[in-house]
């Protein structure tokens, strides 16, 4: 998560809450290598902040769209994260069929800039193949 930009509101607590950019690397299964571009409205205070954020995440095997909430805390940012996910399969995507169409929920954690993700997803396409896949990746930022 990068830092976020404008300070929205500065509450007598010491926190602020702003709205900034939010992106990351990923390297797992099915989409191999993505991008992940979107924005995030983040709370912070101290060392602390959480925030809901939005993603598109374009890769080489497939595409997603997110909608979450990840929460960090103390000097090594460690937290955890929670995502509502929409995953389209193309291309060569690793352990699916392509042009396969999911959605989802997601689980993230994270500490200093490196997280790991898993999820499950449900097929929404009538093709044959998988019904549920399950993801995990790893990356840099969200």
């Amino acid at each position: 998560v990068t830092p976020p930009l404008g300070a929205q509101a500065s509450p007598a607590d010491g926190a602020r809450t702003r709205i900034g950019p939010a992106f990351g690397l990923h390297i797992g299964a099915p989409q191999k290598v993505s991008l992940a571009l979107g924005a995030g409205r983040w709370r912070e205070s101290r060392d602390n902040y959480d925030g809901v954020f939005g993603l598109v995440e374009p890769g080489l095997g497939a595409g997603r769209a997110s909608v979450g909430y990840l929460r960090s805390r103390g000097n090594l940012n460690t937290g955890l994260g929670v995502r509502a996910s929409a995953l389209r399969t193309w291309g060569d995507p690793w352990s699916v069929e392509p042009n396969r169409t999911f959605v989802g929920v997601e689980a993230s954690a994270h500490a200093l800039l490196f997280n790991v993700r898993a999820g499950a997803f449900r097929r929404m396409t009538s093709a044959e193949g998988r019904a549920v896949l399950l993801t995990i990746d790893a990356g840099l930022f969200l």
